[in-house]
């Protein structure tokens, strides 16, 4: 996955992305240890990286359900626990999405 440093491009292998938030007409990228800026759209990430099992969890959200730590269930909708990504505690689950999300991550 592209991300922008410093006038750069450089690149992560998404399995080492444990969500990607949008902002704006970008998104940001979170590994274990960074927060990376992306050019990609939050609709062009989840299209890329469909075939990658990120699951589209909120209108600002993709997660990588290997990172998540935790699951809660609140009334209508939930959140995902990262416990070992340094920029980012939890992301919110909607309720369209919390039943996809739920077989993703096997429950």
């Amino acid at each position: 996955m592209p991300y922008e440093l410093a006038g750069r491009t450089f690149f992560v292998d998404a399995d080492a992305v444990a969500a990607v938030r949008a902002e704006g007409h970008y998104t940001y990228l979170y590994t274990r240890s960074e927060k990376l800026f992306c050019v990609w759209t939050i609709t062009e990430a989840e299209k890329r990286l469909a075939a990658r099992n990120f699951i589209r969890c909120h209108r600002s959200f993709l997660v990588n359900p290997a990172h998540v730590s935790s699951f809660e269930r609140l009334k209508d909708s939930g959140l995902c626990h990262f416990d070992s990504v340094a920029h980012l505690n939890k992301v919110p689950i909607s309720r369209s999405h919390i039943q996809s999300l739920r077989s993703a991550l096997g429950l």
